[in-house]
């Protein structure tokens, strides 16, 4: 810690000594030992800050790694193709769908291409 000058004047000018300067410099004594401390402060603050965000992070992989392997969730929803899209588009498949190779009969399309053309 500095030192700290007390000046108490002339003993006839009747002053005494400057209280506010002393104080003054007891306070920046005081703040310079303190300093250290705030800049190590600030620096693990900032740490704290990586680290949270770090650990929020790893909270979502992990769930998303999670929902990955359950075959209940995103495992578990189905694609499909129809061989004549003109006849069946398929949009979606749900959870729920069967696996397999299915087969759609359309007897009316069928009706239809056996039709003669008319001319």
């Amino acid at each position: 810690m500095g030192a700290v000058g007390l000046n108490f004047g002339s003993p006839t000018s009747g002053q005494g000594f400057d209280v506010s300067a002393t104080v003054g410099q007891i306070v920046t004594n005081l703040q310079l030992v303190e300093k250290p401390w705030k800049d190590q402060l600030t620096a693990l603050q900032s740490k704290d800050t990586a680290l949270s965000s770090l650990g929020t992070q790893l909270s979502a992989l992990t769930s998303d790694l999670q929902a990955l392997t359950d075959f209940n969730g995103t495992m578990a929803y189905k694609t499909g193709s129809s061989s004549n899209t003109d006849v069946l588009h398929l949009s979606s498949a749900s959870a729920n769908a069967v696996a397999g190779t299915h087969t759609v009969v359309d007897r009316i399309w069928r009706r239809f291409q056996r039709r003669p053309q008319m001319r």
